[in-house]
């Protein structure tokens, strides 16, 4: 879609998981870029973007075949009201954990055995 500096449009809502793929077309030579390299004809990769600030993210294109300058700056653009989801992480336990807590289970047992001896 053609769009006019300052332009603003609504992409909707997107479930969790689900693929939002920006790509640019340049007009004069007819060709498509798009951020993976491996989507690219050249193999090279045309996008980059920012982490997630606040709730922005500001996207970049290189237009030229082969990465041209690399600099990401022939369209730019930011996506508001971005939210990145927040994955929970579960403890894991460390070996030297599951070691005191043998050793642990190691001196009860003989604690356990000498009282029974006495």
């Amino acid at each position: 879609q053609t769009a006019v500096a300052g332009t603003q449009y609504s992409l909707g809502n997107f479930e969790a998981g689900q693929l939002l793929s920006f790509s640019l077309l340049v007009n004069n030579t007819n060709t498509y870029f798009t951020g993976a390299a491996s989507r690219n004809t050249d193999n090279v990769i045309h996008a980059a973007y920012s982490s997630v600030i606040g709730n922005t993210i500001n996207i970049g294109f290189e237009d030229l075949l082969n990465g041209g300058d690399l600099d990401y700056n022939d369209l730019v653009f930011s996506v508001t009201n971005v939210y990145a989801a927040q994955t929970p992480v579960s403890p894991v336990s460390e070996p030297e954990t599951y070691a005191m807590f043998m050793a642990g289970l190691g001196l009860m047992g003989w604690a356990s055995k000498r009282r029974q001896q006495k």
